[in-house]
Order: structure tokens, then sequence, then C-alpha cells
């Protein structure tokens, strides 16, 4: 007999008040993001099938003082996904509506529909630590400045959310193997020449020991991303920008800490001339779970991205600069299920050596608090 279909609702909401300076400029900048998101699995087709609709809307709001660091990182991460949305409203958009379908015997998943790139292609992602109140259990976002994640230039997921097709494979009888591969065309539903098309090979592997849980992820996965155009304004031929990455990570009872490293690469080329423009980055982290009847999560992490042209011309010229980004101590704490507050501080300092735009950002000092709720729900 089929099972009884169900529905999973979650929901959160998080605001950031933070005290910001960056050389010689100082502001208070507040922001606020909230999102609704439901799945609704209907009926197990003869044991052999399962399906799921997702949907997830999001809302933004937030100071108009807000900055961005040079190669990507954002003051706060929500901005640069509000950025992406396909607006219905201001600042508020659909981030997902799709359908996944799953053969369970192969282990063989198909999913389609509008998605983020990294939703099912993205291995950093040791942002956050579980809590628990009671039998509520939930997970508290750690890092939020890190500008290693889907915001980083090191990374080359579309421009805009919108269509994505994918096929993942996770089977059984191999137990914590995951391989995803997808594409999609970037700018959203107005159409566009460029497509994206990312793959992931993931392995993560649970083990038990003196009474101690632990778990082992290892990722590596590709990028690749056509241009709009194949030559440029001026008639230079554009290449595909091409990435390749791999991430590690590691718990050991509440300590667990992970690491990755990934660059891409694109060149320009025209007549007597050659660019060959590459970005590149680190990140890792560190989170300490504390638990108990106020559960405590300590955090903290350091990302490097960099990025290197160099021009063979009549004049040759080479660029260089980077960013170093450093989240020391961040402390979370569980107030009630789901309610969780965190505060902490970011610092960016920018490499601006070889640097040509003189208009660019410089360092950053960043001190907030972060208020977050996460529920759910399930209705069957």
């Amino acid at each position: 007999m089929p099972d009884s279909p169900s529905i999973d609702f979650t929901g959160g909401v998080d605001t950031s008040v933070a005290a910001h300076a960056q050389d010689e400029a100082f502001d208070m900048p507040a922001s606020g993001m909230a999102y609704a998101q439901g799945s609704l699995h209907p009926p197990t087709i003869a044991s052999a099938f399962d399906a799921t609709i997702n949907a997830k809307v999001m809302g933004w709001i937030g100071s108009p003082q807000d900055a961005s660091t040079i190669l990507g990182g954002s003051f706060d991460r929500w901005r640069v996904y509000a950025t992406r949305f396909n607006v219905m409203a201001p600042n508020f958009g659909i981030t997902k509506l799709n359908a996944e379908l799953r053969w369970n015997d192969p282990g063989l998943k198909l999913h389609a529909g509008i998605s983020p790139q990294e939703d099912y292609v993205y291995p950093y992602n040791f942002n956050g630590a579980a809590m628990a109140i009671g039998d509520y259990e939930w997970t508290a976002p750690t890092l939020r400045y890190n500008l290693f994640d889907n915001t980083s230039g090191a990374n080359i997921y579309t421009g805009t959310i919108g269509w994505l097709f994918g096929v993942e494979w996770a089977p059984d009888y191999l137990a914590g193997l995951r391989v995803v591969a997808q594409t999609g065309p970037d700018g959203g539903f107005v159409g566009s020449k460029s497509w994206a098309k990312t793959a992931q090979v993931g392995y993560t592997g649970e083990y038990s020991a003196g009474g101690i849980d632990g778990a082992t992820s290892v990722a590596v996965y590709a990028t690749s991303l056509n241009p709009a155009e194949e030559t440029n304004e001026f008639g230079e031929t554009v290449s595909p920008k091409n990435g390749i990455g791999g991430f590690f990570s590691q718990t050991i009872g509440p300590v667990g800490f992970g690491i990755g490293y990934a660059f891409n690469r694109r060149t320009t080329t025209g007549d007597g001339m050659a660019i060959d423009s590459r970005t590149h980055g680190v990140n890792a982290g560190y989170n300490v779970r504390f638990d108990g009847k106020v559960p405590v999560v300590l955090s903290g992490g350091y990302s490097y991205l960099g990025f290197r042209e160099d021009i063979d011309a009549f004049l040759s010229s080479q660029e260089r600069t980077g960013e170093h980004s450093i989240e020391p101590v961040n402390v979370t704490v569980g107030l009630l299920p789901g309610l969780a507050l965190t505060a902490g501080g970011n610092f960016v300092i920018v490499d601006q050596k070889n640097q040509t735009n003189t208009e660019i950002n410089g360092n950053e000092q960043v001190f907030y608090g972060v208020l977050t709720y996460n529920g759910n729900a399930t209705i069957e």
C-alpha cells in the first residue's frame, strides 16, 4: 500500500545589527531576512519511487550603507543572496520551486525547476552547528561573514537564481557516496546564452567509537560557466570560466573543523594580446559545541581570496590583489527552541600591492550581533 502524503514546513528569521568600519568610514547597518519553505511528499509509488515538490520564498530588508569587499565577499551574506532573486517585489523572491524524483533501488534522483546552483553542488557548507533544547534540535549558523562561500569569486555559480536541471546518484549499497551533475542558464528567467555546469563527487562517513560519534566528509567539484557572447565589445575571444575545488571536514564529538580550496580561470585573446584571469582561495573554519540546558557554540574561520591577471600585449602587465577574512571567535547561545543569539566580529585585510583600481574598498572591521530563529513542522 502506498504511504500517506506529508508536508514539511520550515521558516526562519535572521536579524543583524553591526558596528562597521572601513578605512575612515563608520556606520551601523541593520538588516533582516525571513524565509518560508515547504516540501510536499506524495505517496510512494510501488515502493520504488519517491517524489518531493519544494517551494521557498525569501525576503530581505537592510540599511543603504551596504558594503562589499573587492573579490565578491559580502558585508552580509543575505544581501548577496537577495541580489540573485528573480524579483517578485523589491527585496523579495522565489528561491526554490522544483520537483525531485528518486528511484530508490539504484539511488538515482532527478531534480528540475527553480533552484540556486549551490543547493545541490556545494561542498562549502561548514557554517552551522547542531543545537538542542529538550527534544527540539536545529542547526544554528556560526560563520557569518566568511568570504569563501556562495558569495565567493572563486566559485562560479549563476548570477541569478533560475532554472536548474540535474541528476544525483547516492546508492544505499555505497553509503555515504554522492555524485551530482547539473546545468542551468545564467540570468534567471530572462533567458541567457550563458550556461553554468556543475558536478561534484563527495563522500561522508559516520562512525562511533568509544562512545564518541564523528563524521568525515570529502568532496571535490568542477564548474564551468560559458560566456553569454563568445567575443566581447572589442571583438576579442572570451573563453568559458572553468574551476575546480575540494573540501574536507571532520567532526569528533562536539568538535568540528573544515578546510577547502578552489580556483577558476578565464582567458581573453585578441589581436596581439592575451589576458589570463584567475581567482583562487582557501577557507577554513571550526566549531566547538557545549551541550546543556543552555547550549553554546564557539566558532571561527579564516578565508583568503586572491585575484591574479596577466596581460600579454605590446606593454605587458600584471595585477595582483587579495583579501584575508578572519572571524576569530563567534559565540552562539541557544535561548529557546529554534532561537539563537550570536555575537562576534570579522576583520578583512586587503592586499592592494598591484591593484590597478584605486577606488576599491579597503580594510574592514565588523562587530555584530545576530538573532536567528528556525522552526519546522510536519503535517501527515
